[in-house]
């Protein structure tokens, strides 16, 4: 496959291409608020902050802890292509952001930070960046996997994918309450 831009062309193979897609996918987040998109595209704690109107990073903002080590049994995802399967290699730590999300103006960054009894670290922020504090989201089905299932807002609840006793995937719904 041969790529053009004006001043450029860059031959690659397919293996590559997907090789590259499955990196870049794997490390972009996004979340919006209002006329903003908070993105984080690295496996460091770093937010960027793009201004819709006026086309252009405004903020970017970071919070620095220790980074997790990758577990000893990790295992990305991988695609397939004629009979073959190409995966990423292993890295020696998560990414320190797993999901970006908005929420009712806020921006909540769940981080790679688990405990066993509360759940997941969620960071929150406001529109323009400033820390507001951090909590614990008891999501079983996310301690076990590396990458979050997908979530939706609606008014004061959170829904997202979960596991009964019997190992069966299920929807969970969590309902919001203020914490004032």
């Amino acid at each position: 496959m041969l790529l053009k831009s004006r001043n450029h062309s860059l031959k690659l193979n397919l293996k590559d291409l997907f090789f590259f897609a499955m990196i870049s996918m794997a490390s972009l987040r996004v979340a919006a608020v209002d006329d903003f998109l908070f993105i984080s595209h690295t496996s460091d704690y770093l937010i960027k902050r793009f201004n819709t109107t006026s086309g252009r990073v405004d903020k970017i903002f970071r919070r620095f802890f220790p980074r997790v080590k990758a577990p000893k049994d990790y295992r990305a995802g991988s695609i397939g292509y004629n009979g073959r399967h190409f995966s990423p290699p292993k890295p020696k730590y998560l990414d320190d952001i797993r999901s970006i999300v908005s929420y009712q103006g806020q921006i909540w960054v769940f981080t790679s930070r688990t405990d066993e009894k509360k759940g997941v670290l969620v960071d929150v922020y406001d529109r323009d960046g400033h820390y507001m504090d951090f909590f614990y989201l008891d999501l079983p089905f996310a301690q076990k996997f590396l990458y979050l299932p997908p979530m939706a807002f609606s008014e004061q609840y959170l829904w997202t994918l979960g596991k009964n006793e019997e190992e069966m995937v299920v929807i969970r719904k969590y309902r919001m309450i203020s914490g004032s």
